[in-house]
């Protein structure tokens, strides 16, 4: 099962986890899992 966080749920909500200060540390701590990087300073454009 699955535990929603506070970003679960409409387009709005991704929108604003995008815009959000945590989105490059959790993206980067998924791809750390399959051996990949991303810079800190990286641009996300959605």
């Amino acid at each position: 099962m699955t535990t929603l966080g506070p970003f679960d749920g409409s387009r709005r909500h991704v929108l604003d986890w995008i815009e959000s200060s945590s989105f490059v540390n959790t993206v980067q701590g998924w791809a750390h899992k399959h051996g990949l990087s991303i810079p800190s300073g990286a641009i996300c454009m959605p």
